[in-house]
Formats: structure tokens, C-alpha cells, sequence
């Protein structure tokens, strides 16, 4: 169970690695949480699983499991898938043994602009080494949004993606195991069980995906520290912005 701590961990050590070779670190992914460990340096409670409270909570639905989340921890429910159980389980069981929420995200510190409008670069805290951080999020029309990921669903299918649902299994996975890991592998489980038909399957995958990529979007939608682009002139522009003085990137060698 890879958490948000053990990713901040190996990133900052990547990042270091990168560093050392006067390279320029870029970090790439959407999960916004794990990300926000990283850059904000976000402490997050070392909580050791609890296997009779986690077996308790495994009775309940993901729907039971998310609506006790955004009761107990209302910022974390925004921030995580709510058809996972396993995370949903993780995120009670840290709040329910601390007894209380995850730690809040730092806000953006006071900061500034260098004309153009563009939104204001944040200088913070990155694996106990102070640099400059650009944020660049790609703004897609919703209609394209959802082509590309129907796009992209049909050629996970031809590459594959049931046999190697069929291969876990053949390798001792269980299915409630699968079930765990949420999303593509959720479904692809229920149809080999006979549970739904393939259409359904492609169906439910489809809008599952879509529904992930909208949440995904309004929580980095609240980070008013994302540069949003359309197209590589606009990252190239921000980015040789961003390179420019005072922003210099390579500050931390003074």
C-alpha cells in the first residue's frame, strides 16, 4: 500500500538526485494530493495500519465509507477518489487514530508578479531545500477531455488490459483485491466475474474515468498558483518567464 508519505519520501530523493546534476526537476502526475505532500511539504501522520479497525470498515460500501470521511475530514473527501475503498479505508483510519484531520495544506505565501499578468510563482519549502516551483496545468475543453479518454480507453482495451486482470488473478490475486485498486481494474474484475456485460464494462469505465478527471480538476482549480496553458507556445512563454531573474530557478546555489 503505497501511501502519500512513502511517495513524498522517494520524490524528494529523486529530486535531489536530479538536482545534483544541475538538472531541473519536473513533476508529472494527477494525483493532486500526493503532489501537494511533495511541494508543500505536507506532514502527514505516520499511522500504522490497524487491522481490527480496518476490518471494520472493509464491511462497509464505498458510498458508507466516503459520506463518514467527509463528515470526520472534509478536505481530504475532496481530494480522493470515493469508489476507492482502500484509500477511503487509509483516510479514516488516519483520522479516526489521531483523531484528527490530515494536517491543512499550506496556502501560497505572500508573493509577486513580473507583468504580463501571469499568475504569482511560488518560492517554498521542497524537500528541506528552498527553490523556486512553476505550476503548469493543461486546460482542455470538457468535450475533448472526454474523446481523449474514450480514445484512450479503447487502446488500453486492444493493448490488453483484461489479460492482465486475468494474469493477477492467475497469480493469486483476489477479487476484493482488485476491487480495491479501484477504477479500470474495479470493472474489468466485475465483467470477468460475469457480473456485467462488456458494454456495460466500457460503459462504466468510461464515465468512472470522466467523473475521476472532473475532481481531479477542481482541486487543482482551487491552486491559484497554476499556470493554465492551452498549447506548448503558452508553457514555453511561462516557462522562460519563470527561468528569468528574480524567479531564476538555480537560486539555491547563492
Amino acid at each position: 500500500r503505497f501511501t502519500a508519505t512513502q511517495y513524498k519520501k522517494l520524490a524528494q530523493a529523486a529530486i535531489e538526485k536530479i538536482r545534483r546534476k544541475n538538472k531541473i526537476p519536473i513533476i508529472c502526475g494527477g494525483t493532486g494530493f500526493y503532489i501537494r505532500t511533495l511541494i508543500d511539504n505536507l506532514d502527514i501522520p505516520a499511522v500504522k495500519p490497524d487491522l481490527k479497525l480496518r476490518a471494520r470498515l472493509e464491511k462497509k460500501t464505498t458510498q458508507e465509507l466516503f459520506a463518514e470521511l467527509k463528515k470526520l475530514d472534509p478536505r481530504r473527501a475532496k481530494a480522493i477518489d470515493p469508489q476507492n475503498p482502500r484509500r477511503l479505508v487509509r483516510a479514516l483510519e488516519i483520522v479516526m487514530t489521531t483523531g484528527r484531520p490530515v494536517p491543512q495544506l499550506n496556502p501560497p505565501p505572500p508573493s509577486f508578479t513580473k507583468g504580463g499578468g501571469l499568475p504569482p510563482f511560488r518560492k517554498g519549502r521542497l524537500g528541506g531545500i528552498y527553490t523556486h516551483v512553476l505550476f503548469l496545468g493543461i486546460q482542455i475543453p470538457r468535450p475533448e477531455l472526454a474523446r481523449r479518454i474514450k480514445t484512450r480507453l479503447q487502446k488500453r482495451l486492444k493493448q490488453g488490459m483484461l489479460a492482465e486482470v486475468k494474469k493477477l488473478r492467475a497469480q493469486g490475486l483476489s477479487w476484493k483485491r482488485l476491487d480495491d485498486f479501484g477504477l479500470e481494474y474495479r470493472w474489468l474484475a466485475r465483467y470477468l466475474r460475469g457480473h456485467i456485460t462488456h458494454q456495460e464494462m466500457v460503459v462504466r469505465l468510461q464515465k468512472d474515468i470522466e467523473h475521476y478527471a472532473k475532481r481531479q480538476m477542481t482541486w487543482f482549480g482551487h491552486d491559484k498558483r497554476i499556470h493554465w496553458i492551452k498549447n506548448q507556445l503558452e508553457a514555453k512563454k511561462i516557462i522562460e518567464e519563470f527561468l528569468k531573474p528574480p524567479h531564476l530557478y538555480n537560486d539555491h546555489k547563492k
